[in-house]
């Protein structure tokens, strides 16, 4: 790993400057935040429904996006179209809440996707809110887009092996700081 890194380091173009701006940062990504309802195993089912029909949703509105800008003017005029796709997946569920979609500065926690990091601090980001959304969260950068949703089954895994109704392993504090988080896979 340390000589792919070095390398990498290596192979910079000679034009390239220090400080360039890293590929994602708080002034040019959008985050996708999704709150369950609740922690029980419905919710939690519920809150990934309602994830894959917004991911679905905002792949097609966000085609033509060309910079974060654009993409958020886009998200913000058809918030709700995006509601209506969330509203529907509780449809299909067989439960009665509502959804709220919102476009705003939101705190996050660190978090790493992979290979790419992203420090605590006020995002901007599409907020899905799902009946009390007092449950765990799902997040994931929605422009560009780096949603893994295969990590998730990752984390399945994880509550696997955790005692039965315990979620706090899928919670992530977002007011107290937060915590880094790395899947690694072998």
């Amino acid at each position: 790993m340390a000589f792919i890194c070095l390398s990498a380091a290596v192979a910079r173009p000679s034009g390239a400057r220090e400080d360039a701006a890293p590929a994602y940062n708080s002034s040019n990504l959008i985050r996708l935040h999704v709150v369950a309802p609740g922690d029980d195993a419905q919710s939690q089912r519920l809150k990934l429904a309602v994830r894959d029909a917004v991911l679905e949703e905002t792949g097609k509105l966000l085609q033509s996006a060309e910079d974060a800008r654009d993409a958020a003017r886009i998200l913000q005029g058809n918030l709700s179209h995006i509601e209506t796709s969330a509203n529907a997946a509780v449809a299909r569920s067989g439960t009665s809440y509502r959804t709220r979609a919102g476009l705003g500065m939101f705190p996050f926690p660190n978090v790493s996707y992979g290979s790419a990091s992203l420090p605590a601090g006020d995002y901007l980001a599409l907020k899905v809110e799902i009946g009390p959304a007092l449950g765990a969260n799902w997040w994931c950068v929605l422009f560009p887009p780096l949603c893994p949703v295969d990590l998730d089954r990752a984390r399945i895994l994880e509550l696997a092996a955790a005692p039965p109704g315990n979620l706090d392993s899928l919670r992530a504090p977002i007011r107290s700081g937060g915590r880094l988080f790395t899947l690694e896979f072998a």
